[in-house]
């Protein structure tokens, strides 16, 4: 079962029922209001999707306390960032989240198609597949091959352009 928050950000509602609806409808999305969140980490829960802030209201989840809770149960936890990276501070490895996303427009001041973000915390690097691949995702993006061969998950090095010199 997903726990997330009933009024959670719609898209991440979506892409939950979408994956779901993927994998033949076997899972169950439980959907609660917030101040229910703690009470519903059950055993019968294998992972919560939330959102750190309320994009309506500002409300913020206590990202850390949640995570340990849920992995107290065996829980992963998976945040949208949407709404904080870049308005505050965000240290997922200090909490120990599992896996975050986001995006780069808002709050990062990537303007409108920027890219999105995918945190997966060491600890799942070798065991999680990435399904969708990507330019960026790519061992050497700038081969330009035709096939994908994935950037190695530990000790990858993000690539960044040479620095600019006048």
């Amino acid at each position: 079962m997903i726990l997330t928050e009933a009024d959670n950000f719609p898209t991440d509602l979506y892409m939950a029922q979408g994956l779901n609806a993927l994998l033949g409808g076997r899972y169950e999305l439980r959907t609660v209001p917030s101040a229910d969140l703690e009470a519903q980490l059950t055993d019968d829960v294998a992972l919560t999707l939330l959102t750190e802030v309320d994009y309506r209201t500002g409300r913020r989840l206590d990202l850390a306390g949640l995570t340990a809770r849920a992995h107290e149960r065996g829980i992963l936890t998976v945040w949208d960032l949407a709404h904080s990276a870049g308005a505050f501070p965000v240290d997922l490895n200090a909490a120990g989240a599992d896996f975050a996303v986001g995006c780069g427009y808002k709050f990062l001041n990537g303007g409108p198609g920027a890219p999105s973000f995918l945190f997966v915390a060491e600890r799942h690097q070798d065991s999680a597949q990435a399904f969708l691949s990507g330019w960026m995702g790519h061992a050497d993006p700038f081969e330009m091959a035709r096939e994908f061969t994935p950037l190695p998950a530990r000790g990858a090095t993000w690539w960044a352009p040479p620095p600019f010199s006048a």
